[in-house]
């Protein structure tokens, strides 16, 4: 049986000017494959991956995800597919500036 483990933590800080404010984080593991289809997203985040493979789908642009990757997202349209040829296993830390 498939097995999804979400961990998270969601805190929203005051943010003054100039200042960087902590949105939201979240450790997660998932057995199948998953399609998180084009949004927009209005919030930075790093983005690690742990274990599994994919790719990240921006306008005009596909990155290969895989083992131990660690990305810096820009706000924007994106777009993730993951693979469903083995576990996946993702951390993230989400933040406005």
């Amino acid at each position: 049986m498939a097995e999804t483990v979400m961990v998270m933590s969601k805190t929203i800080m005051p943010q003054s000017n100039n200042s960087i404010a902590y949105v939201g984080g979240a450790q997660i593991r998932f057995e199948r494959g998953l399609h998180l289809p084009p949004r927009q997203v209005e919030n930075y985040r790093f983005l690690y991956i742990e274990s599994g493979s994919g790719e990240f789908i921006i306008p005009d642009d596909t990155l290969q995800l895989d083992d131990r990757m660690l990305l810096l997202l820009s706000p924007g349209v994106r777009e993730i597919q993951y693979d469903d040829k083995r576990q996946v296993s993702y951390s993230y830390i989400e933040f406005s500036v």
